[in-house]
């Protein structure tokens, strides 16, 4: 697998692709330093470099949902694939060498916008976090998108299509991170809602405490549900890493992803195993 591994890296150094991702998110995260530096002293209060270095995780998710389709599209489109097969390489090999590679493109996107940070951030922020707590916050993001990346090999080696897969790769993220903030909402709900009445000149007259409907119960079993997706899903973690996040739960996303990476390239192998590839 070393020389197909080998042999995906020179194509991914050689995508446009690849690099013009890796020009905007390092492009775009110099602007936030920049920005976050003047609008805070602008307010006299301190910014801290270490605030915005998870968001890579919410941003290198779109590159990464751009770039994969991209990548193993065209091995389709030109047949590379189907001469891997044909030179004697196994399908698993083939599969993981794909997975590792966009893996390896999230790892370099990662490692370019906390660069952006290390090489102008410091010298204009202060830094409130601990080393551990940043080491966990960059941890967590790679996991985060090795998750993603194999969700994204899943589909792109078991759909053909390149245009299809990059618009399913690119609603798929949307969907988990409006599912995201849809449960994070619910499970911030208040127990009730305040209300009150006035008279024809505008003076308050009662005030009331209404039982909110969206309000789920801690002992309920709805509500463990909730925290459950919560947890698992790839979009909440994302939004979750945009922040500096404790270093246990960043641990325990760790867990979920690792479970999500064993589980679709697993999957993904036992269906590419099957394909016919033309």
């Amino acid at each position: 697998m070393s020389k197909l591994l080998r042999a995906d890296l020179r194509r991914l150094f050689h995508s446009k692709v690849f690099w013009l991702c890796n020009i905007f998110l390092f492009a775009f995260s110099l602007y936030i330093v920049i920005d976050q530096a003047y609008e805070l002293k602008a307010l006299n209060m301190p910014a801290y470099t270490d605030d915005c270095v998870g968001a890579c995780g919410f941003f290198g998710v779109f590159a990464l949902a751009v770039l994969c389709p991209s990548l193993i599209g065209t091995e389709y489109s030109d047949g590379t694939i189907r001469n891997k097969l044909i030179c004697g390489h196994s399908r698993v090999s083939v599969y993981l060498a794909n997975f590792l590679t966009t893996v390896i493109a999230g790892v370099i996107i990662l490692a370019l916008w906390v660069s952006s940070y290390l090489l102008l951030g410091v010298t204009i922020h202060e830094c409130k976090a601990s080393a551990s707590v940043l080491a966990a916050t960059v941890l967590g993001c790679v996991l985060e998108l090795a998750a993603f990346a194999a969700v994204f090999t899943f589909m792109t080696m078991t759909i053909s299509n390149k245009v299809v897969n990059a618009s399913l790769c690119i609603v798929l993220v949307l969907v988990l991170v409006f599912a995201a903030i849809f449960v994070a909402v619910s499970l911030q709900a208040p127990e009730t809602v305040s209300g009150y009445e006035t008279n024809e000149s505008g003076e308050v007259t009662a005030a009331y405490d209404d039982p909110n409907p969206r309000y789920i119960a801690p002992d309920s079993g709805k509500r463990s549900v909730f925290e459950a997706v919560h947890m698992i899903n790839p979009g909440n973690q994302a939004l979750e890493l945009a922040g500096i996040a404790l270093p246990e739960y960043v641990m325990h996303m760790c867990v979920y992803d690792v479970c999500l990476i064993a589980v679709f390239c697993f999957a993904g192998c036992l269906i590419f195993r099957k394909r016919d590839v033309r």
